[in-house]
């Protein structure tokens, strides 16, 4: 998937944070088995583990160095660009441990799909019900099509676009409402 710390837009005029920074717009999303909360800057060091862990780090950040800062501002900047548009954080329970991320994100134009997920929490169908859930959000917010794009050799990702009807590949998948 894309990398979740790329350069993003300011933010949308008019975007309200909570006190604990939490983008008005942003709401908890249900699945059968997860919880996916809006990151706010309290996940950052969590989050900064996650990604810096060899095998989630993989594919995602492009090379850029993922420090605390890189994580606060993508943090920062998740569904500040239009509604519907976030970063989520994975969790199996709303007190659990961060398990990854999953959001939307804009590139330019486009609106694109980022997710990543522990290794221990890998071929159990998560990444497909946290990335469903964010969809369905961004498509209730008027989001009729979201971009997957895959790196060389992440079969992983190539599957999961399939799963969610996604057309294209193998690079650059396409999401339509």
């Amino acid at each position: 998937m894309a990398p979740v710390g790329s350069p993003r837009p300011r933010p949308a005029a008019g975007a309200t944070r909570d006190e604990d920074g939490v983008v008005a717009d942003s709401v908890p999303l249900y699945t059968p088995r997860l919880v996916l909360t809006p990151a706010t800057d309290a996940d950052v060091p969590d989050l900064v583990g996650h990604y810096r862990d060899p095998d989630v780090r993989r594919f995602l950040w492009d090379g850029v160095e993922v420090d605390d800062a890189a994580v606060a501002e993508a943090v920062r900047a998740a569904g500040e660009a239009r509604p519907g548009i976030g970063l989520w954080v994975i969790r199996e329970r709303e007190d659990g441990p961060l398990e990854g991320s999953c959001g939307t994100r804009t590139n330019g134009e486009e609106v694109e799909l980022v997710v990543s997920l522990a290794r221990q929490r890998w071929g159990r169908g998560w990444a497909t019900e946290a990335a469903r859930a964010v969809l369905d959000h961004a498509t209730a917010h008027g989001v009729r099509q979201v971009m997957g794009y895959v790196d060389e050799g992440n079969d992983a990702s190539a599957r999961l676009l399939r799963r969610l009807g996604g057309t294209g590949g193998p690079h650059r998948w396409t999401l339509t409402s």
